[in-house]
């Protein structure tokens, strides 16, 4: 295969990349690059051509910031899942280098990879053989786990464990009403999401974040679906469709009625809007290491395996050092930065 990298600046030739497969992430996608560029990233998107046919591609996000107002500013390149399409011998040598050469040319002191599972076994050794070093550092979570939806909706129901479908099933039984949400619901995805985060202890993005989540997939390959119990919402879910699967990106809850099951209730239709549009995958989108008790996603992972879901592990983070002096300053501070940014998130306590 005789391969030509250029940029690619037409959003509807990057959508090519994802046609109906899974394991292709959202954050890949052209609309991730423009949610992310209202937080001051620059999405750079360059793809491998055959001829005139697009079978890879790459989308780095660059972002340069002052980590404390005494140290000089320096960048940090950020490829979240990828590079995705069809990634193999030679295709993933070229991205990566292309990748490379793009970070740096945007100012990167950094460039950090986060591949996905479902091309690490190209992808990870063309890292390691472009001087890649793996990190401890992880941006993404590294485990998740997803639900077969090549089945019927009764076979679907009956992988679940016991519990879990026992309660699907009872949130109908005591009067929950699922509904797909439109523009005029995220108000209420939104006071849902600020409860949950004072109620959980984490951080949350602002309301406009959500909105432009939202609406950057549009009604095709986002869904929001809201659960209600005579008049009052509940639970909320937002789901975005990526090729032949749809993943469960941001769900939130009231602590009122918890007993009607309501966030039982929206998975379970998210699942079946992702099946009727042709989705043959449901990721859960996050779960705990299995060798790690202490790790944070145990309480989440404990709903989600009700699910009987199958694992998914990613192959981890590879940093590549663009300037040495600069990079090192990036990792010492990055966690400390984050957090500053996830405080700055954080919703105000509540008043009594």
């Amino acid at each position: 295969m005789k391969l030509e990298l250029r940029a690619v600046d037409n959003p509807r030739e990057w959508a090519e990349l994802f046609g109906t497969a899974t394991g292709h992430s959202f954050l890949q996608r052209w609309e991730w690059g423009e949610i992310k560029r209202r937080n001051g990233w620059q999405p750079l998107r360059i793809g491998a051509f055959n001829g005139q046919s697009l079978v890879a591609g790459v989308q780095i996000l660059i972002q340069r910031h002052r980590p404390l107002s005494f140290l000089p500013a320096v960048g940090i390149g950020y490829v979240p899942r990828g590079p995705v399409g069809r990634v193999e011998s030679g295709v993933a040598e070229a991205l990566v280098a292309a990748a490379v050469d793009g970070a740096r040319r945007g100012g990167a002191s950094l460039l950090r990879v986060e591949p996905p599972a479902a091309n690490a076994g190209w992808v990870c050794p063309a890292l390691l053989q472009a001087g890649f070093g793996v990190s401890d550092q992880h941006v993404q979570i590294r485990h998740s786990a997803y639900i077969d939806l090549g089945k019927s909706e009764s076979e679907i129901l009956a992988g679940f464990k016991s519990k879990t479908r026992y309660n699907t099933r009872l949130a109908g039984r005591r009067g929950v009403v699922v509904r797909r949400g439109g523009e005029k619901d995220l108000s209420s995805f939104f006071e849902l999401t600020v409860e949950t985060g004072r109620r959980d202890g984490f951080a949350i993005h602002d309301r406009e974040y959500y909105e432009a989540v939202y609406n950057a997939f549009g009604p095709d390959d986002s869904a929001l679906f809201v659960a209600d119990y005579e008049g009052r919402d509940l639970a909320a879910l937002l789901a975005i469709k990526t090729g032949g699967e749809a993943v469960y990106v941001y769900g939130a809850s009231t602590s009122h009625e918890r007993r009607r099951m309501p966030s039982y209730a929206v998975q379970w239709e998210a699942m079946r809007w992702a099946r009727a549009n042709g989705c043959r995958r449901y990721d859960l989108w996050g779960m705990a290491d299995p060798e790690n008790a202490r790790d944070p996603m145990v309480g989440v992972s404990r709903f989600k395996n009700g699910y009987n879901p199958m694992p998914i592990e990613h192959p981890g983070t590879f940093d590549l050092d663009l300037s040495r002096p600069l990079s090192g300053l990036i990792k010492a501070f990055l966690p400390m930065y984050q957090q500053v940014i996830a405080n700055r998130s954080q919703p105000e306590p509540a008043s009594n």
